[in-house]
């Protein structure tokens, strides 16, 4: 506990509290019972701001009981402390806590001292600090290291990729060369001809593993263009339609004009692979696989996307197939990770969704509800270079 005096400090009262009035933190003093017998400026003007009434944070106002009303329990654990310090159980406590408003997160920190005054009553000096910066950058810093995580196992695996793929390839190039020889030299009525059809066809899934090996590689985006994502979406959605049963649509919609810059290709085989997921959750359904092309930014403190954009584009695939598990979600983006219900999935094409993604200042996110169905939003930064050639493209 603290004894205050401010004669013996050689200051006046008044001189005390404009001090207090000129500090950014917001300040209050409670008496014995959690009562607010004083606040400062910065605490007027922030109730003030915030529609706050006297009756709740005013002179005069229970403090203490407005706290109690705490909805999270970190502000449970916070009145817990504020309450031990005002009971004279504890001379100090320090917490933080949330305190959104509607249009921006906020978090403060609280610390309550108690004291004793010069009359021997005992009070309670309580000090709420804006912490909104420091959180953010907190949650910024351990959302990158969480991506670093991720991306770590790739980038091992990509090299490790690029030698294996180049030793496939020489010994697929000699097999398929001896299977050429070994089908001409029979006719199509030989017996030994639809084994020789087999092997090819197990050669040519083998060589499509390969080239998913190769995409590892290749994420950087190499010829980057101006690409109108509508018609980029369609074009996929043509290519979806001619691998599924006669129960399953695909619908696209959005906007025509909205377009990013990007390696296409890349793009065309990221919007392919987050597709064929989506048909993975529909196998044997009847339903329906929607591509969406709107504006859409990002949740904050994700720690990836592209700093400098001031929009994104969002393509998202939504279907109402089989809904994924906590642990399946867990385990989506690793690579060779193929979920139990995959039919077209080598366990490469989120991961190499994913990649290519942030090396275009962007992410994918996936969500799955049983209300709601799968959702997977590809975002990328809008950039004002080359985008109104790629709208000019979009209207032609």
């Amino acid at each position: 506990m603290v004894d205050v005096d401010p004669d013996r400090a050689g200051v006046s009262m008044a001189q005390l509290l404009a001090a207090l009035d000129g500090l950014g933190a917001h300040v209050c003093v409670l008496d014995g019972d959690g009562k607010v017998r004083w606040v400062n400026e910065p605490w007027r003007r922030f109730a003030a701001a915030n529609g706050l009434s006297p009756q709740l944070c005013g002179v005069g106002a229970d403090y203490l009981g407005a706290c109690r009303g705490a909805e999270s329990t970190a502000d449970a654990l916070t009145t817990d402390g504020l309450r031990q310090v005002i009971a004279g159980e504890s001379p100090e406590f320090t917490g933080d806590y949330p305190c959104h408003s509607p249009t921006e997160p906020r978090w403060f920190q609280l610390v309550a001292r108690s004291f004793r005054a010069e009359d021997g009553s005992r009070g309670t000096i309580v000090v709420h600090t804006d912490i909104t910066a420091r959180v953010l950058a907190e949650q910024e810093r351990a959302a990158v290291a969480r991506n670093l995580l991720q991306l770590q196992p790739m980038e091992t695996f990509g090299g490790a990729a690029r030698t294996l793929a180049h030793e496939f390839n020489n010994a697929l190039t000699s097999l398929i060369g001896y299977l050429e020889l070994a089908r001409l030299a029979t006719t199509p009525a030989a017996p030994v001809r639809e084994l020789l059809d087999e092997m090819a066809n197990a050669v040519d899934r083998t060589r499509a593993l390969v080239t998913r090996l190769c995409d590892l590689n290749q994420v950087r985006a190499s010829r980057p263009e101006p690409v109108p994502l509508r018609q980029l979406a369609d074009e996929v959605a043509t290519l979806v339609r001619a691998s599924l049963p006669s129960t399953q649509k695909v619908a696209v919609t959005g906007d025509a004009a909205l377009a990013v810059r990007a390696d296409r290709a890349q793009l065309r085989q990221l919007l392919l692979n987050l597709c064929n997921h989506a048909a993975d959750a529909l196998a044997g359904r009847v339903g329906t696989m929607s591509i969406r092309v709107r504006r859409e930014r990002p949740a904050h403190g994700n720690g990836i996307l592209e700093p400098s954009a001031a929009d994104f584009a969002c393509i998202e695939v939504h279907d109402d197939g089989r809904i994924l598990s906590r642990g399946e979600l867990a385990k989506l983006f690793e690579p060779f990770h193929v979920p139990a219900h995959a039919r077209w999935s080598w366990g490469l094409g989120l991961s190499v969704a994913l990649a290519i993604a942030r090396n275009h200042g962007g992410t994918v996110t996936v969500t799955s509800e049983a209300d709601t169905g799968n959702s997977i939003r590809l975002f990328l930064p809008i950039q004002s270079s080359g985008l109104a050639a790629a709208e000019q493209h979009a209207n032609a």
